[in-house]
């Protein structure tokens, strides 16, 4: 099942875009939701990451699914809102979907993964490999961020927002937790932090803010599970 909900943007001129998109499901029956915003194409299914991605089980409740992030956007790109489910006994309730243009100059980054990663350690894992060019919507501006380490150094001291979608899967075990660190301190008081404690199959956490960041700090995505080799981190996840 793949619903768009007529939820298309079209952009009318090039720039950066603050995307985020937010459903309420109400489902009958266990079933597994997934949420992508696209950019200029529609899926071809639930692999890839063309986009903002986000998914997990639903029991017979209502539950939310929410992502958000900065994209860059080409003249005429389309960007639509796209809901999967694995059954037909449920409804989108309700949702939000808002695009802002953000200043053409503002510096920054928007990342995905190149390749899943495994979690075979209950300590924190600094989540690299990532890529910032070969997918619509993914920049790189101010040369700041290093794919490879993971690391974004600002260039100049100012308030950034900083988001990511982090979505786990594998075996439904141990508690999940994901933090934007500053200066690599892993701290749940430092940066921006989520935690699941109750994982299914399939969970996103996702963590947004502003900060202020000075050009000596960095800032970079770490991740962990009390429960090792049953887990990975999923390509579809977004750094911005």
């Amino acid at each position: 099942i793949l619903k768009k909900n007529h939820s298309t943007f079209i952009a009318d001129d090039n720039g950066l875009f603050l995307v985020t998109a937010l459903i309420n499901v109400n489902s009958s029956s266990r079933t597994s939701k997934h949420l992508l915003v696209a950019i200029k194409d529609p899926p071809s299914g639930l692999t890839g990451n063309d986009g903002l991605s986000a998914g997990k089980p639903f029991s017979s409740t209502t539950g939310s699914l929410i992502v958000s992030g900065i994209v860059w956007l080409d003249k005429n790109d389309a960007v639509t809102v796209y809901v999967h489910s694995n059954s037909h006994d449920s409804d989108v309730v309700d949702g939000l979907f808002c695009i802002s243009l953000i200043s053409y100059d503002w510096p920054g980054v928007t990342a995905t993964l190149a390749e899943s990663i495994p979690l075979n350690t209950t300590e924190w894992t600094k989540v690299t490999t990532w890529k910032t060019h070969g997918v619509p919507g993914l920049f790189s501006f101010d040369n700041a961020f290093s794919p490879a380490s993971g690391i974004y150094h600002p260039r100049q001291e100012g308030t950034y927002f900083l988001s990511c979608n982090v979505i786990f899967k594998g075996g439904g075990k141990g508690n999940l937790s994901v933090v934007i660190a500053i200066n690599g301190l892993i701290d749940t008081g430092n940066g921006l932090y989520a935690l699941n404690e109750n994982p299914k199959q399939v969970v996103t956490l996702n963590v947004a803010g502003s900060i202020r960041l000075k050009e000596s700090q960095t800032a970079s995505v770490y991740v962990k599970t009390t429960t090792s080799s049953s887990w990975h981190v999923s390509k579809e996840t977004g750094f911005s």
